[in-house]
C-alpha cells in the first residue's frame, strides 16, 4: 500500500505548491484499533479539498497504517497470532471456525464452557466442563492408536472390539433389567467368543446373580444340537463348579422339554462318565434316618454294590463274579458264599438283597465285616424243616444276584 500511495502524494503535493497553497497540519496523533477490532485513522484525518500534503503529515498517517497492516493477520500464512484469536460464538449450521468450501464444517461455542465441532451442519463431538464435564461424540468412533482411560468409561451403545484387551483394571458391564450386559461372538469358524483365565487359583470367569433371582451364567446353544455351556478342566480340575448361596442349590438343570407321564426327557446326561457324591474327594454327610425326604437321591439311598456271581459246584471252591460293580471277589465255602467288596463301607448298617436263579433254593444276605458280606442259601425242593443249607462247593453250580444298599 505505501508503493501505491507515494506517487498520489508527490502529484497531491506539487499541485500544492504550484496553487501556492501553504497550508499545514499539525502532526496527527497515533491511531489504534479499539477492543472490537475496528480501526480508526490518526488525528488530521481524513483531509479536505485544498490542504497541503506535507511529509510530517504524510509520514505519520502512513507509519500509522504500517502499523496497523503489521499487526494483521496475513491470509497467506506470513507469521503467527501474537495474542488469542478471538472469534464470534457461531452455531452448528454456522461454525466460527469453518472452511471457505464447507462453510457448515467446523467448530463453535455451544455455550458456557461448551464447545463443538460440527460437520455438515451436524454436531459430531462436544466438549464440555462443570457437572457433566467430557467428552460426547455422536456416531463412530474409531482409534487406531493406544488410547489410556484416566476415569470411569460408561458405553451405552454397542461396542465392538477387535484387537486384544488387556489390562488389570476390575471392569463392569451392566445392563437394564432383561438386556443384556456383555455380548461377545467369536470370529472365525470354531472361534471362541471369550477366554477367560484366572490368575493363581483365582475363577477364570465368575457369575453373580442378579438380586432379583437372575441367572450367574447362563449358556444358551444356537445351532441345532449345540451346546448352551461347555466347560474344560486342566489336569485334575472340573470343568464346571456350582455353587449355590445359602441353601440354594449348586446346578439347576431343567430339559428343553418338561417330562410328561409317558414321555420322558432328560435333565441331566453324565457323557460317558459316572456321577459320585464327593466333598472334594472326601465322604459325604450322610442323612440321617428320621429326615423326611420325598424323590430325593442322596449318598445313603444308593445301591453300593451289585453282582452276578457264579459258582462252579462239583467239589470246587471257585465262584466268579461275572458282572456288577463295587465287588472285589467271591469265594465259595462249604455252606455259604463270602462276597468282598472293592470299598469298604461306613460301617455294618447295610441291607442284602440275593436273588438266586434257581427256584429250588432260597438266599439271604448277612453283614460280616464293612468289607465282605456272606450269602446262605437253603434247598427248598423237599419237606423236611428246616431246610437244609445248599452246598455250594458238593452241589450244583447255582447263580445268585447280589445288590447292596448302605453309607459309604
Amino acid at each position: 500500500m505505501r508503493n501505491r500511495l507515494a506517487p498520489l502524494f508527490a502529484v497531491t503535493a506539487a499541485v500544492g505548491v504550484a496553487l501556492g497553497l501553504v497550508a499545514s497540519l499539525s502532526p496527527p496523533a497515533g491511531a489504534t484499533r479499539n477492543s472490537s477490532g475496528t480501526y480508526s485513522l490518526p488525528t488530521g484525518n481524513p483531509v479536505v479539498p485544498g490542504t497541503t500534503i506535507s511529509s510530517t503529515w504524510a509520514n505519520s498517517t502512513l507509519g500509522d497504517l504500517s502499523t496497523e497492516l503489521t499487526d494483521s493477520l496475513s491470509r497467506s500464512g506470513k507469521g503467527a497470532m501474537l495474542a488469542p484469536l478471538r472469534l464470534s460464538a457461531g452455531s452448528v449450521a454456522a461454525p466460527a471456525l469453518s472452511w471457505d468450501v464447507d462453510p457448515d464444517t467446523g467448530l463453535y461455542r455451544v455455550g458456557a464452557g461448551s464447545v463443538a465441532m460440527s460437520v455438515d451442519s451436524t454436531q459430531m463431538q462436544r466438549w464440555q466442563s462443570g457437572a457433566d464435564a467430557g467428552t460426547t461424540i455422536t456416531g463412530t468412533a474409531s482409534i487406531s492408536g493406544a488410547t489410556t482411560l484416566g476415569g470411569a468409561l460408561s458405553v451405552t451403545g454397542a461396542t465392538m472390539l477387535g484387537g486384544t484387551v488387556t489390562g488389570n483394571p476390575t471392569v463392569t458391564i451392566a445392563s437394564a433389567d432383561g438386556g443384556v450386559g456383555l455380548q461377545v461372538t467369536g470370529g472365525p469358524a470354531n472361534a471362541a467368543g471369550v477366554v477367560a483365565t484366572g490368575g493363581g487359583t483365582g475363577d477364570g470367569i465368575q457369575g453373580i446373580g442378579g438380586a432379583a433371582g437372575g441367572q450367574g451364567v447362563r449358556g444358551t446353544g444356537t445351532a441345532t444340537n449345540s451346546y448352551g455351556m461347555v466347560g474344560t478342566g486342566n489336569a485334575l480340575g472340573v470343568g464346571v463348579e456350582g455353587v449355590g448361596g445359602a441353601t440354594g442349590a449348586g446346578g439347576l438343570f431343567r430339559p428343553g422339554t418338561a417330562a410328561t407321564a409317558s414321555a420322558r426327557t432328560n435333565a441331566l446326561v453324565a457323557y460317558n462318565g459316572d456321577v459320585t457324591f464327593a466333598a472334594y474327594g472326601a465322604a459325604p454327610t450322610n442323612v440321617n434316618s428320621t429326615v423326611a425326604m420325598s424323590n430325593t437321591l442322596t449318598p445313603k439311598s444308593l445301591v453300593k454294590a451289585w453282582a452276578r456271581i457264579d459258582t462252579t459246584g462239583g467239589g470246587s471252591t471257585t465262584a466268579t463274579v461275572v458282572d456288577g460293580f463295587n465287588i472285589a471277589s467271591a469265594a465259595s465255602g462249604s455252606t455259604n458264599l463270602t462276597v468282598n467288596f472293592a470299598s469298604a463301607f461306613a460301617n455294618t448298617n447295610y441291607a442284602i438283597l440275593v436273588t438266586p436263579t434257581a427256584s429250588v433254593i432260597s438266599c439271604s444276605g448277612t453283614y460280616n465285616t464293612t468289607t465282605s458280606i456272606v450269602v446262605t442259601c437253603r434247598d427248598i425242593s423237599g419237606s423236611t424243616l428246616p431246610f437244609p443249607f445248599h452246598n455250594f462247593q458238593t452241589g450244583l453250580a447255582r447263580t445268585v444276584y447280589v445288590l447292596v444298599v448302605g453309607a459309604q
